[in-house]
């Protein structure tokens, strides 16, 4: 009761001083920046220092900063804080002293101890705390303050101090938010009690199942570093915490009540019974005085992970170097890690002649061997180039090791070996280089051969002595295809296998990246894919989930990871992968952390989600996806070596695309179900289980029943609350007036036969000649129906919603479809720029994806006319006209664009890419059979590793300006475009016989030649094109002219077409607005976005749904 009373007192007197002073000390603060001071000096800069700087590398025994301060009256109460960075994991001492000016060193004779701050770690080296020591009296006068690092290791960063008369009882705190490098604020009142740190007994806050759950299990146990901050009033303080994951609030442990004497920090372990498996956050509360202090960690429970190493495991990492990190990996199974440390390419040379020695080999052989002894193997990365071999910037500025080629590539070639050789015993796959992107960020003045050339440097080097060794290239799917084996090229496929980098979420084309790279590894490289498929980063981030509130965009990421790692492995077919998450880096801030699982020593939920992945399905083998001719979801059926089936499963995006969720009834009895965290989850029923499903969230049924009864389960299983049909009505392929038919496409998405009831609702005033329909679809089946319209009311805006309802197995799937006439009629008009001449061409139209209320004008007529007539703001309406006649494929476009973004012209830049700039994209899909397709007839084709497109084409317009050649880095340009001569410029981005190439200069040429066709204004043998942009009107004006040579496939079918006839085909368009709205595609307008291996260009995007997808848009030419 006295320790209550004398608090409450204490707490009263401190509220009269702050109310008086507004929550300010009761003398003036007297302030000192570190970096001014005496001794060490080395400084850092940094954006959130005080000042702009700190004091740097202080870290070593017996260094020691001293800065000089002046007080102008006694201080009764005084209280030294220094704020600091402290990037380690643990706490770092600091010892101060003081004494007069005069005093040089620490070690003078006057120089008296005052007492030791405990530097806390602050999460990264540029995140700031304050640490305090209480000093008593200290009279008038000029004092030097000495601060010393008593033990290697100890201390931190040094920022700023100030030494104030403190009348708060010691708990006042400066501020600590810098902006322009001024401390800015009045600093903050602490809690009588602070929670200083928690901490876990377990790696990583990582409690494993075996452990904590079941019979006779110990609890979970966290310790509580409490700290009293009043100086002179002891405290009774009670600790609560409470418990919660993705579902809310499920546990409130028993609080804990302590007493601290003044300024005292004390210990405390805080336990509590397990909650399960899974993800959770804690947080834990002190309770003093009637004022609290809240501080929340996190915390998983994991299943066991699989022991020892694993080398045919594909279950990679990012992983960090530091112990942590290792015992991390070994906890969440991780068993490949990417990069050896202390084997960067500055250790192995650090001159032109002079190369490692014994002493450093053997620590990183050491290395290799102690991640072994803890199941992890090491994937050989070659880290860039040593500093002395550097290709100079074009311009003669400093440039980075990581910015561009070596300088000398035999050299570099030399460096490569006198790494490898010495660890090849250990380490037999070796990365050769990061994203070397032609240009880019790592190859800044490289080109393609220059890559080509270094590989085959590197083979010639390392193979002749070491056959063994698998060399790795590359850095994605299309950097292969572009440039290792650019077809013709000279060394191209100096390497046994490819490392890619698919970032991105789980789009169901995902399986094609893999697929394709191990088709060509297979067919080009010199050690026909023996070296592998090395996924070294893949990933999702929390921004790629903006649109969700905060609380939910770790769990989608979570709910992302075991997809990505299934889909890569599903595609990979018998060729080895090894699959690698961008990143887990315990405790450490770094470029690209918005990847990190880790928030500084807290686990994400993707944490877990690794673990819950590892532990179900190492050492299983991969027997095939039981859905590959259902587009409903994907069911992974592994077997373990004991027999037993693990399926993994989960829905796949839809129309609700991530957010679909429902329920799946598995006909299985004698099975387990755990989510994606690892947590059981289901309903039993009479015959089976009763799963809810959601959008890549992942379903582990484990069942020791035998794999063909769990394949037949999952063939019956029964859905609800998601759609098992896709309907899409078709454009029309002619003008109204030739009343052709409309074409209904309905897809089955259930790997079993489905009937499907159908009703199709026209538009106001038309008349269908039958509006019901029955159809029996087997598994995956795709079917059109055929209706003749009776009668038709066209509009002026060409725009027409259909409605339909489809019903299966008591699931109504309903939507409504914005029909356009889509067609190309028999005219001639003349290429000027001018579209007055098109008035007898039927128009489309296109809303812009980055409209307002983009789907609610998609989907009413009305509000894309008021948008054409300017009476509607914020919606942006794309409009494209197309004809033909016995010579020329014609197209017309209109589009509106605030913002003109240009490349120079290719004669200029051959490195720009057009699609890159503010264009025009046309694809066509006319061919039978592509000999492009590497893919075709895989089981997975159709769902998801179709090449729908034989021919794509890119008109922009470029300015004549002269700037030479692009580069990553290279200053922008800064004229008036207004005032720059342009040119247009159309392109052939793909055909026949190009190999899906992107176009880089130093690459064999290709038949047809790609990318600048010769085409121009006036005109040319591959075609005439205008490009006009109204600066006033804010937008492009394209007429193109392409001859039928350039479409020889489609010209042949177009050409047979007699009056009245019309030939339905395949074609899209797409817009990129590069300064504004971004990418449009019509497959999106039309309503038909079907993932694949190939779509629009950059291939980068590949056939992604987000870059539209394949091109199986139904376009007509009508006569």
């Amino acid at each position: 009761m006295q320790t209550k009373m004398r608090l409450a007192i204490a707490i009263g007197a401190i509220c009269l001083v702050l109310g008086f002073w507004n929550i300010a000390v009761a003398s003036p603060a007297v302030w000192v920046e570190i970096e001014n001071g005496h001794g060490h000096t080395a400084f850092v800069t940094s954006p959130n220092a005080s000042g702009g700087k700190r004091i740097g590398w202080f870290g070593t025994r017996g260094q020691w900063v001293a800065v000089d301060v002046a007080l102008s009256q006694t201080y009764h109460n005084a209280v030294l804080h220094l704020r600091y960075s402290r990037g380690h994991s643990d706490a770092g001492p600091l010892e101060v002293l003081v004494a007069s000016p005069s005093a040089t060193q620490p070690e003078h004779p006057e120089v008296k101890r005052l007492g030791q701050m405990l530097l806390r770690p602050t999460g990264s080296w540029d995140h700031y705390r304050w640490a305090s020591l209480p000093l008593g009296e200290l009279p008038t006068g000029r004092y030097r303050l000495f601060f010393v690092c008593p033990k290697d290791g100890g201390a931190g960063d040094l920022d700023v101090a100030c030494i104030v008369d403190d009348a708060t009882g010691g708990l006042w705190e400066p501020p600590n938010k810098v902006i322009e490098g001024k401390l800015i604020g009045e600093g903050r009142l602490k809690p009588p009690v602070e929670i200083l740190q928690v901490i876990c007994p377990e790696p990583g806050n990582l409690f494993l199942s075996n452990e904590v759950l079941g019979k006779g299990a110990r609890p979970v146990q966290f310790t509580l570093q409490l700290r009293n901050n009043l100086i002179k009033v002891p405290v009774q303080v009670t600790i609560s915490a409470s418990v919660s994951n993705d579902h809310g609030l499920i546990a409130r442990p028993q609080p804990h009540t302590v007493q601290l004497p003044p300024r005292a920090e004390r210990a405390i372990d805080y336990c509590f019974k397990a909650p399960g498996f899974g993800w959770f956050e804690v947080v834990f509360v002190a309770q003093s005085g009637g004022k609290a202090d809240k501080v929340s960690t996190a915390f998983c429970i994991l299943h066991p992970p699989a022991k020892g190493v694993r080398p045919n495991s594909f279950f990679g990492m990012g992983i960090g170097d530091s112990d942590d990190d290792l015992l991390i990996a070994e906890r969440i199974g991780v068993k490949w890690r990417r990069g050896i440390p202390e084997t960067d390419t500055e250790i192995v040379a650090p001159e032109p002649n002079k190369r490692w020695g014994e002493k450093e080999i053997q620590r990183a052989r050491d290395i290799v061997q102690r991640w072994a002894k803890h199941g992890v193997l090491c994937l050989g990365y070659v880290n860039y180039n040593p500093s002395w071999n550097v290709m100079p910037d074009p311009l003669g500025r400093p440039i980075s090791r990581h910015q561009n080629r070596p300088k000398d590539l035999a050299a570099h070639a030399d460096v490569v070996y006198h790494l490898i050789k010495p660890l090849a015993d250990l380490v037999k796959h070796w990365e050769l280089w990061n994203e070397p992107w032609i240009h880019g960020w790592t190859w800044r003045t490289g080109d393609a051969q220059d890559y080509r050339d270094m590989t085959r440097l590197i083979w010639d080097r390392i193979k002749s002595e070491m056959p063994d060794v698998m060399l790795i290239g590359g850095g994605s799917t299309p950097y292969l295809r572009d440039i290792v084996y650019a077809k013709g090229s000279e060394n191209a496929g100096y390497i046994d296998g490819s490392a890619t980098h698919p970032y991105g979420v789980p789009d169901r084309s995902l399986p094609s990246v893999t697929a394709l790279e191990a088709v060509m590894n297979r067919l080009w490289s010199k050690g026909k894919g023996k070296g592998g498929i090395w996924a070294t980063e893949v990933g999702t981030a929390e921004f790629f989930f903006n649109e969700l509130p905060e609380r939910e965009r770790p769990f989608m990421v979570a709910r992302t990871v075991a997809p990505i790692y299934l889909l890569l492995r599903l595609g990979a077919g018998d060729t080895p992968i090894k699959v690698f998450w961008f990143a887990s880096q315990y405790n450490r801030a770094f470029a690209g952390g918005e990847h990190n699982i880790w928030d500084g020593t807290n686990p994400k939920p993707a944490v877990a989600a690794f673990s819950a992945m590892t532990h179900f399905l190492e050492d299983a083998h991969l027997l095939g996806d039981i859905y590959q001719s259902a587009k409903i979801g994907w069911a992974l059926h592994f077997v373990k070596p004991d027999g037993t089936s693990v399926v993994a499963f989960w829905l796949e995006t839809g129309t609700a695309g991530e957010h679909l969720q429902g329920s799946m009834h598995l006909p299985l009895t004698d099975a387990a179900i755990y989510d994606y965290l690892g947590r059981p989850i289901g309903k039993r029923t009479a015959n089976g289980w009763l799963i809810p499903i959601r959008t890549w969230e992942v379903r582990y049924v484990v069942t020791k029943a035998p794999a063909t009864k769990v394949r037949v389960a999952f063939l019956q299983a029964k859905f609800s609350g998601v759609p098992i049909v896709f309907v899409n009505p078709r454009s029309f392929p002619a003008p109204l007036s030739l009343k052709p038919p409309l074409r209904v496409k309905v897809e089955n998405l259930l790997p079993r036969h489905v009937q499907v009831n159908l009703t199709v609702q026209p538009p106001t005033g038309w008349r269908l000649a039958q509006t019901q329909f029955t159809l029996r679809l087997q598994a995956g089946d795709i079917r059109f129906v055929t209706v003749p319209l009776l009668a038709v009311q066209p509009n002026t805006v060409n725009r027409y919603p259909l409605r339909y309802r489809a019903t299966a197995e008591g699931i109504k799937h309903e939507g409504v479809q914005v029909v356009q006439v889509a067609c190309a009629n028999y005219g001639t008009p003349k290429v000027d720029g001018d579209l007055s001449d098109w008035q007898d061409a039927i128009p489309v139209t296109m809303v812009a994806r980055g409209s307002r209320d983009y789907l609610r004008a998609v989907l009413n007529p009305n509000l894309v006319t008021e948008a054409l007539s300017g009476k509607r703001t914020g919606v942006v309406i794309y409009r494209l006209w197309t004809r033909w006649d016995e010579h020329h494929f014609y197209l017309a476009a209109e589009i509106p664009d605030d913002n003109f973004v240009s490349n120079t012209t290719f004669e200029d830049d051959p490195y720009a890419f057009p699609f890159y700039a503010d264009c025009l994209q046309l694809a066509f899909d006319c061919v039978e059979r592509n000999p492009d397709d590497l893919l075709f007839g895989h089981p997975l084709y159709e769902k998801a590793m179709a090449a729908d497109v034989d021919y794509e084409f890119c008109a922009t317009l470029a300015r004549m300006t002269g700037e030479g050649p692009s580069y990553d880095g290279k200053p922008p340009f800064t004229g008036d475009r207004t005032k720059c001569p342009h040119v247009p410029e159309l392109y052939r981005l793909k055909a026949p016989g190009t190999n899906f190439q992107t176009f880089y200069p130093t690459n064999a040429p290709l038949n047809p030649p790609i990318p600048k066709m010769r085409a121009s204004a006036e005109g040319g043998p591959e075609g005439q094109v205008a490009i006009v942009y109204d600066y006033t009107a804010k937008v492009f004006r394209y007429e193109i002219a392409l001859p039928w040579s350039c479409l020889q496939e489609l010209a042949k079918q177009v050409r047979k077409l007699r009056q009245g006839q019309w030939l339905t085909t395949h074609f899209a368009w797409a817009v990129h607005d590069a300064g504004g709205l971004g990418r449009t595609f019509w497959q999106q307008e039309a309503g038909d976005v079907q993932p694949g291996s190939y779509g629009f260009s950059p291939h980068w995007g590949g056939g992604r749904r987000e870059y539209g997808g394949r091109i199986i848009t139904d376009w007509g030419f009508a006569r």
